[in-house]
């Protein structure tokens, strides 16, 4: 049985070490590692492309957020285009001076996945995937029972 300190014990390993698989990349480019993590983010999941979307999964502050999509617009790295059903927001989208970082990027990425899974079958692969699944799951159900409560409090709160 995994314990919630080994959870964040791994967790912060994998952090450290992705970080530290990504560092030359940011250095080469003379770029934030927060910036190249952003334009990877968008050029690897384009169906989640706002500034919303990246606050949401990358779990960054707005702040930071729009601080570097700021840089990485006027560097030509990024695009804005209107979202036409919801003029408040802006689609964020590589530019093809993104390309190279891009692909540099992706190559980093499957390197250190590649280290992280060496030793591990396709089959115990396969189950550490399934089991990430589930664990999703049970944790986005978990979220929405404490949402859930947390009304129900609030609404018994106000009467």
């Amino acid at each position: 049985m995994l314990t919630v300190t080994q959870f964040y014990a791994y967790l912060r390993k994998f952090r450290e070490a992705y970080d530290g698989a990504m560092e030359p990349l940011s250095v080469e480019l003379s770029m934030a590692q927060t910036a190249v993590e952003l334009l990877l983010f968008l050029a690897n999941n384009p169906e989640t492309n706002t500034a919303r979307d990246i606050c949401f999964y990358l779990h960054l502050k707005p702040g930071i957020v729009s601080f570097h999509v700021e840089n990485l617009v006027r560097d030509g790295f990024l695009e804005r285009r209107p979202v036409p059903e919801d003029r408040r927001k802006w689609r964020l989208v590589p530019t093809e001076k993104a390309e190279p970082v891009v692909q540099r990027g992706r190559a980093l990425q499957a390197d250190f996945c590649d280290r992280m899974n060496r030793g591990l079958s396709e089959q115990e692969l396969n189950l550490c995937s399934h089991c990430f699944t589930v664990f999703e799951q049970n944790l986005s159900d978990m979220a929405k029972q404490q949402s859930n409560q947390a009304k129900k409090e609030s609404h018994n709160g106000t009467r």
